[in-house]
């Protein structure tokens, strides 16, 4: 993940011939809440992949 004053972006290789790319909203709040946020954010990342990766090899 990248994360920077105007977003984040979060970005994976998919099969070996894929990029999974999502860009999200800038974090907002304190230090704790934005790495709350990341997590979040991050947790649904690996989610989609790992889905995406499942339909694929289907």
């Amino acid at each position: 993940m990248i994360e920077a004053s105007h977003g984040r972006l979060c970005c994976a290789f998919i099969g070996g011939a894929y990029v999974l790319a999502v860009v999200s909203e800038p974090a907002q709040g304190d230090d704790e809440a934005r790495s709350a946020e990341a997590e979040r954010v991050l947790a649904g990342f690996r989610d989609l992949r790992r889905d995406i990766e499942a339909l694929l090899q289907a």
